[in-house]
């Protein structure tokens, strides 16, 4: 039985390559809005940004698929002075907030950290910026340590900056939210 070996012309080999490495460079963590490590799945970090304001919030979905309980134990990025975890609680009618230790991810169980309930303060905010900007961001973790990943800003709309974001076309709505 013969071979029939077809030569591939060196220019459409370099690009097949070229193609080949952006696509794994594309594919990595980096550009991911979900990362696993160990039992830990942290699923699409957001930031929530009132432009114009010193502080911020992040809010982010951790599942445990584990036999074993975790804890986030704190988070931290370059982007702010301080972050610290955060729950609201409903007193006498009234939202507050409140700094907490830690935040319990149950074995087999998803935790969100949502607007209204736990949460990621960020405060003394370094810089400006945009929709869909990114900021790495580390979560500590008491059993699987620390995990780097992107957190994806996003505007929040008052009716103090609506006119102002509106015009700069700089709110993030569902048809212009980028997915990596």
């Amino acid at each position: 039985m013969y071979k029939i070996i077809l030569p591939i012309p060196r220019r459409i080999l370099g690009f097949l390559l070229v193609t080949l490495a952006i696509f794994i460079f594309l594919s990595t963590d980096s550009f991911s809005h979900d990362k696993i490590h160990g039992s830990l799945v942290l699923i699409h970090p957001l930031i929530k940004i009132v432009p114009g304001s010193p502080n911020a919030a992040l809010y982010i979905e951790i599942a445990n698929e584990g036999k074993l309980q975790d804890r986030l134990i704190g988070a931290e990025c370059d982007c702010a002075r301080k972050m610290a975890l955060h729950s609201q609680i409903i007193e006498d009618g009234i939202a507050k907030m409140r700094h907490i230790d830690s935040i319990i991810i149950p074995p087999e169980t998803s935790i969100e950290l949502l607007p209204g309930g736990y949460h990621i303060m960020i405060m003394g905010l370094r810089g400006t910026y945009e929709n869909n900007d990114t900021i790495p961001v580390k979560f500590t973790f008491e059993n699987q340590g620390i995990i780097s990943m992107q957190a994806l800003v996003e505007y929040v709309v008052t009716d103090q900056n609506r006119s102002s974001l509106i015009g700069d076309e700089k709110i993030i709505t569902k048809e212009n939210h980028i997915h990596h």
